[in-house]
């Protein structure tokens, strides 16, 4: 290379060097001579407020002819809308400008393959230029080389986003969050492909999104956009077949360099795992203390399956419990929705069902809860109405009470109870809901043993305290040590001494003072 080709390209790399640095540093165009020959890319520059052509250097009038007197951006851009060339100044804008004698600009152009073309990177900025604010177009040409390197990226992009584990999208902010472009990913989500997705071919996204969360994504985004900062969302979709999910989505605006909004981007991830498992989390926490609090088992039964069927919106539950030789189970506690006037039409109350079905009990294979102790495991029956092992059948059908779910609750090896639990509706398998339960009742197991174990511990506690009570004479214990509790002293006091029980305990110690006589009294506490 001589040179004085080689200085030429130093002159060249100078003097785009310096137009970049105004451009995207300072913003200020007004010390760069947009017509010298050092700058070897066409450049435009593009008023504002109407898009009108205010200069443009000598490359750009030498390669882009309009016939039009007051040429616009429009007219430059073709097929593109000004709408779409600005949205595309936040990342890589390809103009394809064929090489012809005819005029392409004024839609003379009909078949693109019968011409050679240039294809030009665009680049779009605002600044300054003779204290006024305009719009700087850059149109930087593409050789053979770099558009087989564009094309190959883009591949590698496709190729990227469709095997990225989140959806990326860019739509509108209109009242459909109408999809220009949605990955093909989206059917793993959505259960639709991205083509009906796409302009509301099929769908829009919109109509996805939960019906009791439409309203706060669209406040939420919608501030966002008002402050020009990040959205962070987590709401419901409902899946194609009909699945509730919960998804995180995170985005924010693209804007004109006029300020005017274009278009949202961002990217959806599923974390219906992760809500399920603080929702598991939560509910255990609470339902926990619900159960420790209680007086008794079947009070802490109750709470328990009140509680599952607020949360899954199923109207009757109840539990069954072994025997003591553990050959049968009975009816134990019941809960049922009573704000629900859908059974308002039926013969039989719930109430009714409830008490009906306390003269059943169930041998090991008999009935849903017979079933549930065999298999140990959850067993869903879509309609009791029509299976014959449903022993209760007739009357579920009079209450209006369609589908059962049996869930065992275990602690290691045993069945400690079978919660049964109801839904008015045809419900075909639901194995999210079943998961749910087990989760739930494997984590009560324990804590519901052992509200059992202190139910049968005050039993025996009561029918000692009345065997005791009922014993002729007095039954006492007096701890020396304090490690080893209180005192006790039996009902039998009040006919030997005149005092009740209360009545001699003194900070949980026997008052021996008041039923010794002094003179025997240094005996006894010797």
């Amino acid at each position: 290379m001589d040179s004085k080709n080689k200085e030429k390209q130093e002159r060249s790399y100078n003097s785009l060097t310096n137009l970049y640095e105004s451009i995207y540093l300072t913003g200020n165009l007004d010390n760069i001579n947009l017509n010298g020959e050092t700058i070897d890319k066409p450049i435009a520059l593009f008023r504002r407020d109407n898009f009108e052509l205010i200069s443009g250097n000598h490359l750009f009038q030498e390669k882009f002819v309009t016939s039009k007197s007051k040429p616009r951006l429009q007219d430059y851009i073709q097929p593109y809308t000004i709408r779409e060339i600005l949205g595309f100044s936040q990342g890589n804008c390809f103009l394809v400008k064929p090489l012809t004698n005819h005029n392409y600009f004024s839609g003379e152009l009909n078949s693109c393959y019968s011409y050679e073309f240039e294809l030009y990177n665009l680049s779009i900025s605002t600044v300054t230029w003779k204290s006024e604010k305009v719009i700087a177009v850059i149109f930087h040409p593409l050789s053979t080389h770099s558009i087989i390197d564009c094309a190959t990226r883009l591949s590698q992009l496709s190729s990227l986003i469709s095997n990225l584990p989140v959806v990326v999208y860019q739509c509108r902010n209109d009242k459909y969050w109408t999809m220009d472009y949605i990955s093909k990913n989206c059917w793993d989500l959505t259960g639709y492909e991205d083509q009906y997705l796409l302009n509301n071919t099929s769908k829009s996204y919109s109509s996805l999104i939960h019906p009791l969360d439409r309203n706060s994504v669209r406040e939420e985004t919608e501030s966002a956009i008002a402050s020009r900062t990040h959205f962070d969302l987590e709401y419901r979709i409902v899946s194609a077949n009909g699945n509730i999910k919960w998804v995180w989505e995170k985005g924010k605006g693209i804007y004109a360099p006029t300020g005017e909004l274009l278009y949202l981007v961002g990217i959806i991830q599923e974390i219906t795992g992760k809500r399920r498992n603080e929702q598991e989390k939560s509910f255990l926490f609470d339902l926990t203390k619900v159960i420790n609090t209680a007086n008794n088992l079947e009070t802490a039964l109750l709470h328990t399956i009140q509680e599952i069927c607020q949360i899954t919106r199923w109207d009757f539950a109840e539990v069954w419990l072994p025997n003591f030789e553990g050959n049968v189970y009975n009816y134990s506690v019941a809960w049922y929705r009573k704000d629900n006037p859908y059974f308002d039409n039926f013969p039989l109350a719930l109430a009714d069902f409830q008490q009906h079905s306390y003269d059943f009990s169930f041998h090991f294979e008999e009935g849903l809860p017979g079933k549930v102790w065999v298999e140990r495991k959850a067993i869903w029956w879509q309609n009791i109405h029509r299976d014959s092992h449903f022993r209760r059948k007739n009357y579920a059908k009079q209450s209006g009470l369609k589908t059962a779910l049996g869930i065992p609750v275990m602690v290691g090896d045993e069945i400690i109870a079978i919660f049964v639990f109801f839904t008015h509706k045809s419900l075909s398998i639901n194995y999210d809901l079943i998961n749910f339960l087990e989760t739930i009742t494997s984590q009560l197991g324990s804590f519901l043993k052992q509200k059992q174990i202190e139910t049968q511990l005050r039993q025996s506690q009561r029918q000692l305290a009345n065997i005791v009570d009922s014993s002729l004479g007095v039954f006492f214990r007096i701890s020396y040590n304090p490690q080893w509790g209180k005192d006790y002293i039996s009902q039998g006091c009040v006919s030997l001494t005149g005092y009740t029980p209360n009545e001699l305990m003194e900070n949980d110690k026997i008052n021996l003072v008041k039923i010794t006589h002094p003179l025997d009294l240094q005996g006894v506490l010797a």
